[in-house]
């Protein structure tokens, strides 16, 4: 699966985190999550500890979106096929 952007929710201080958990309990460990961020993006552990692997835009204004979604997809495949096993970390 591969998600685009951040999101932002009244009353709610980690929306993304939460979207992205609910995917990751719904497809399970077994199934690669892939999600694109922009670089200023309030990256979180819960975010972290959901995908398996985190693409930010390289522009500002994000004119890339669409490159970044292609590297996304192509990591993506990557790890699906076996080629790449990513290891996350949280600084």
């Amino acid at each position: 699966m591969t998600m685009h952007g951040a999101m932002a929710a009244e009353h709610h201080d980690n929306a993304t985190g939460s979207l992205l958990q609910a995917v990751r309990d719904a497809a399970g460990t077994d199934v690669p999550i892939v999600a694109t961020l922009d670089l200023h993006a309030n990256l979180t552990r819960g975010i972290a500890r959901a995908v398996d692997v985190l693409v930010g835009y390289h522009t500002s204004p994000h004119i890339d979106q669409g490159d970044t979604g292609r590297r996304g997809m192509a990591l993506l495949l990557q790890i699906a096929e076996g080629k790449v096993k990513p290891q996350t970390s949280l600084r």
